[in-house]
């Protein structure tokens, strides 16, 4: 089964998409940033270590309008 998981890359969504995908599943990590507020370092470290695909969107400017 494929799951999407919402990633801020802190720990709490890291854990649960590394769980997920030890119980098998297809996982994929989401990331809307609406302030600048993320590090996509730290998703880049999640994507790379986990071997999951991580989808950022950055929505800074139309969450500002």
């Amino acid at each position: 089964m494929k799951i999407i998981v919402g990633m801020s890359g802190g720990v709490d969504s890291t854990v649960t998409a590394y769980l997920l995908k030890k119980e098998g599943h297809e996982v994929v990590g989401a990331n809307f940033d609406f302030a600048k507020s993320n590090d996509k370092k730290d998703l880049e470290a999640i994507k790379n270590n986990l071997h999951i695909k991580v989808v950022y969107k950055d929505y800074v400017d139309e969450f500002r309008k």
